[in-house]
């Protein structure tokens, strides 16, 4: 297969998650032309797929943070010439979505026990919001740099956001319309403070059984459960948070300054 992939192109987008990764996953990626795109589920299998496709230039895709080294080392010991796409977000909005999606999975604890920027006692880290170390991995993994967008690209203009990426394919723009519009709808942040506290009330336990089947059945169902009971916490009076924030602003902006210098690198290398 060697001979075969020094003519070949491979390309792979590693997130990061919360960084409109759906989007480009469900809406972008699937209209791009001249490349042969798999989606999520397929990622795993890359290796096995590459042998068999015939196509000039594969695109995977998949989302990493904690696991992102990982991932990296297993794509570049197989195409060490492989060349990455890497999305990022500033960290103060990253991390309260990710709090939010934390809460949308049984998620209870409140937000300084998930993220300490003064003690570092939080679930996550501060050493995990600097995001140039993902750059630097790249760069030391691979023979190329690595394409850097951000999230607020996509937001202030999406063509160009797109344009950026199929430059780096060099593939055509897509001949086919790609809408930015929002794939999965989020839940309002009474839904979320809400959504916390019954979290608290009826903690989630995995059932841990032999039987793969049956705990991801039983998973299911405890989503399932949280978006209906997210449904209805949509209906509660706002009096009933008094005007309670999901995340204190000033901690957002605590957490925006702690890391100017990161984010300002990222941008300079998108």
């Amino acid at each position: 297969m060697a001979n075969q992939n020094a003519e070949r192109q491979f390309f792979f987008h590693l997130g990061l998650p919360k960084t409109a990764s759906t989007f480009l996953q469900v809406i972008a990626f699937p209209k791009l032309e001249s490349i042969e795109y798999y989606r999520k589920r397929k990622f795993k299998y890359f290796k096995s797929l590459a042998e068999t496709s015939k196509a000039p230039k594969l695109l995977f895709t998949t989302e990493s943070d904690r696991g992102f080294e990982k991932k990296l080392k297993a794509i570049t010991a197989i195409f060490p010439k492989a060349k990455i796409i890497l999305v990022f977000r500033r960290q103060d909005k990253w991390i309260l979505s990710k709090y939010k999606y934390y809460i949308r999975k049984h998620g209870h604890l409140k937000f300084d026990d998930f993220f300490d920027l003064e003690n570092d006692l939080g679930f996550w880290k501060k050493e995990e919001l600097y995001f140039m170390k993902y750059v630097d991995l790249v760069k030391q993994y691979t023979a190329s740099p690595p394409l850097v967008l951000t999230f607020e690209e996509l937001k202030t203009d999406h063509q160009a956001f797109i344009k950026r990426i199929t430059n780096f394919l060099e593939i055509p723009f897509p001949s086919k319309p790609v809408t930015n519009r929002i794939v999965k709808k989020a839940f309002s942040n009474k839904q979320i403070i809400l959504l916390r506290r019954f979290n608290n009330w009826y903690r989630y336990k995995e059932l841990k059984t032999q039987i793969r089947f049956i705990n991801k059945v039983h998973y299911k169902y405890r989503e399932f459960l949280l978006h209906i009971v997210a449904f209805f916490l949509g209906f509660v009076p706002d009096s009933m948070i008094k005007n309670q924030e999901l995340v204190p602003a000033d901690t957002l902006q605590r957490i925006q300054s702690f890391y100017h210098e990161d984010w300002t690198n990222i941008c300079d290398q998108s």
